[in-house]
């Protein structure tokens, strides 16, 4: 299968495809390469440009299979960074990409959606694909609007997916360190501290290896089984408080401190059984994996800096750029 993986040089896009091309697909990846490209040596066609430019979404379409699209401004913090921009990116460029796939028969687009516009949840109530959507934030405003806005183009030609993961975590050739585990692991590791806003907040969580997984499966799922259908991505749920006790087990001598003001609402767990019942995806990984992976890396000196190299940290990154 040829398939198109928008922002395949970022987080997960850099361990997405080197899982995809060991199964014997063939990639082309289109992206901006704001956050480089750590993935070039392996084999893949790569597109440089912006996922906004229609020329460019129209060329990157053509003679393809299936279309992953990950490229987005990524995360609650950094889509408030510049909501224009945001919403340019997140959502209109969506309905662009979805229209240019459509158009040159590409069979099958997969979204990756989030779970994050679930928005609020009391109570330990496991949400599902057929919930209310209350996103808190632009992040999850636009993941909302752009999964509907390309369910409505799919048709019996072409199937459209859309993945909503929970937070992601472990190791990735484009590593960040802005997303909860991978935040915690950081900081212990850096400096034997965590603090804990609030604490109550809850978490879906799911490995980087079982998102590859996920993707995988949407992309050989039967098209009557998953057109115009969202599933959730989880493999744990936890609070943020449980997140940080474990990774502190993980790493012994790390200290925890609490801070009750949090400027975070966010607060959900997602449910796995769609998922499991409808593609019989289960996760095989878990938080722990993720951070063992990660201490090994340490352990190896693969990282340097993790605590201010802006190359860790998506809101970072975009700011220098404005400079």
């Amino acid at each position: 299968m040829k398939i198109l993986i928008t922002g395949g040089c970022g987080y997960v896009g850099s361990r997405l495809v080197p899982y995809l091309l060991a199964k014997g697909h063939k990639i082309r990846v289109l992206d901006s390469l704001v956050f480089g490209n750590n993935i070039k040596d392996f084999n893949f066609e790569l597109i440089e440009g912006d996922i906004c430019d229609e020329a460019l979404c129209d060329k990157a379409t053509k003679d393809i299979d299936a279309v992953i699209h990950l490229a987005a401004i990524s995360n609650d913090p950094t889509a408030e960074l510049k909501p224009e921009t945001t919403k340019r990116v997140n959502l209109d460029a969506i309905i662009t990409l979805t229209r240019c796939a459509k158009k040159n028969g590409v069979k099958r687009l997969i979204l990756a959606s989030s779970s994050t516009l679930y928005g609020f949840k009391e109570g330990d109530v496991f949400l599902t694909e057929e919930d209310e959507l209350v996103p808190l934030t632009l992040y999850g405003k636009y993941k909302a609007e752009g999964e509907n806005a390309s369910f409505a183009l799919a048709d019996e030609n072409f199937t459209v997916v859309s993945l909503r993961p929970g937070t992601v975590c472990g190791f990735s050739l484009r590593q960040r360190f802005d997303l909860i585990v991978n935040i915690f692991t950081n900081h212990a590791l850096s400096n034997g501290k965590l603090i804990i806003e609030g604490g109550k907040q809850k978490r879906p969580i799911i490995h980087i290896l079982d998102m590859c997984r996920a993707y995988e499966a949407a992309l050989h799922a039967p098209a009557e089984k998953v057109n115009k259908q969202a599933f959730n991505v989880v493999g744990e749920n936890m609070t943020i408080e449980d997140i940080a006790k474990r990774v502190a087990e993980l790493i012994p001598g790390t200290e925890i401190t609490y801070v009750d003001k949090t400027d975070d609402r966010r607060s959900y767990f997602t449910s796995s059984d769609k998922i499991k019942k409808v593609l019989g995806f289960s996760p095989k990984l878990n938080m722990a994996d993720a951070v063992k992976e990660l201490c090994n890396k340490f352990e190896d000196g693969y990282f340097k800096d993790t605590m201010a190299d802006s190359r860790f940290f998506n809101i970072k990154t975009l700011k220098e750029l404005e400079k």
